[in-house]
């Protein structure tokens, strides 16, 4: 067994003790495990991890590989270039990112570049004018670009930003404006981490954006197939097959009513299904950055247990979840989101602007990663096994940017 070595952290910060309700009468019908895990700060005998592991540093611009098998970690960015906006593959076999250089006129000739995890170039072509980020990939061929540099008002979210589909092995594009019937454009416009208000499916025949609620309009047929009807503060996000998508939704808010579920739409539209049911024990539950595994049969994401929460700066309040769809049972892990209270200005900043990640799947979707804040500016890197039920710290003051296999 291939036992990986840990990353020796520059410091080590205090572990957060969650605090937990300790009552037992967690309704049946919650369908809700509360499983509190110590972070260690070494890997236990039993572990295996394998894959590539993108870090982004806090306290220099740089992006470092850490081999999870060995726990060797090599520099990416070479002297005076910086690196950016990094989407790892569906396949976890490629990651794309902006290149430049520094303190070159002009921007030194950006590039996109797509690289394997060896950190080795296969593609690198010009970063266009007016392209402002990389939201992430179709499939293991084509890129999401987002391109709003190029319209006053959609750099400026006056209105939804057009997008950009590439393929920069072939060359193939298609411009994806944002016209489709009653698509919102109150001011700002939402971001979506990235899309803007337009989330594609993988084979770019379907398409969810926000107007009645969310809407999946059928791009061949042109015409729309279903509409949730909610407040449409979380992005969509479609499973790696794209059979559906998942939402944090409240199709029952109204002026005094909070309170956010998941739910799977499938492709068709025709069945909208409820995945969670929280609110039988949280009253007023919500989710951020929920991701799919690989293998498609479970969702990370930020447990919110009490919206009320953000405000007094119990950033604590916000922890990792796991939802299970064999048994539809959400784990808590009280792996906590924010677990620094310094600065009282953090606490009114919403989850989609303030630069946290989602949660990261391994390639084989056994364990994940996640961002644990304890300073402004510093964050301690826990990965977690849902399998072999352990956490444990493997970087300090970094970000995770993704996970990728480390070999065909």
């Amino acid at each position: 067994m291939t036992v990986p070595r840990p990353v020796t952290p520059t410091r080590v910060p205090p572990t957060p003790t969650p605090t937990v309700t300790s009552t037992p009468t967690i309704p049946p019908e919650a369908r809700l495990k509360i499983h509190c895990l110590d972070v260690l700060q070494t890997f236990p005998p039993q572990a295996n991890s394998q894959g590539i592991v993108i870090l982004n540093s806090h306290t220099i611009p740089d992006i470092f590989l850490l081999n999870m098998a060995t726990g060797a970690k090599t520099q990416l960015a070479k002297q005076n270039e910086n690196l950016k906006h990094f989407a790892v593959s569906p396949g976890k076999e490629r990651m794309a990112y902006e290149r430049g250089l520094l303190n070159q006129p002009g921007g030194g000739g950006k590039q996109l570049v797509i690289a394997a995890a060896d950190g080795q170039p296969q593609k690198a072509i010009p970063w266009e004018k007016g392209w402002v980020g990389i939201p992430g990939w179709l499939n293991d061929e084509q890129l999401i670009i987002n391109m709003a540099g190029n319209d006053p008002d959609e750099d400026t979210a006056k209105k939804p930003a057009t997008l950009l589909m590439v393929n920069p092995f072939t060359g193939e594009r298609s411009v994806l404006p944002p016209d489709f019937p009653e698509i919102s454009y109150e001011y700002p416009v939402l971001y979506w981490e990235g899309w803007s208000e337009t989330i594609y499916d993988p084979t770019l025949t379907r398409v969810v954006y926000p107007g009645p609620g969310y809407v999946l309009w059928d791009l061949e047929s042109n015409r729309a197939l279903a509409t949730l009807r909610s407040r449409f503060l979380h992005p969509p996000r479609w499973s790696p097959d794209g059979a559906q998508f998942v939402v944090a939704a409240d199709p029952d808010f109204g002026e005094y009513r909070f309170g956010y579920e998941l739910f799977s739409v499938s492709r068709d539209g025709e069945l909208i299904t409820p995945l969670t049911n929280l609110k039988a024990y949280y009253p007023a539950s919500d989710m951020w950055g929920y991701s799919w595994s690989p293998q498609g049969n479970r969702i990370a994401f930020w447990l919110s247990t009490d919206p009320d929460a953000v405000d007094s700066n119990d950033h604590a309040a916000q922890r990792l979840g796991v939802l299970d769809l064999a048994t539809q049972e959400v784990t808590d892990y009280c792996i906590p989101l924010d677990a620094y209270r310094g600065d009282p200005f953090l606490g009114t900043i919403p989850f989609f602007a303030s630069g946290v990640t989602s949660p990261i799947w391994s390639p084989n979707g056994q364990q994940l990663i996640v961002e644990s804040r304890y300073a402004q500016d510093a964050s301690r890197v826990i990965l977690v096994d849902v399998v072999q039920d352990f956490a444990v710290q493997i970087a300090d003051t970094m970000l995770p940017a993704g996970w990728m296999k480390s070999g065909p």
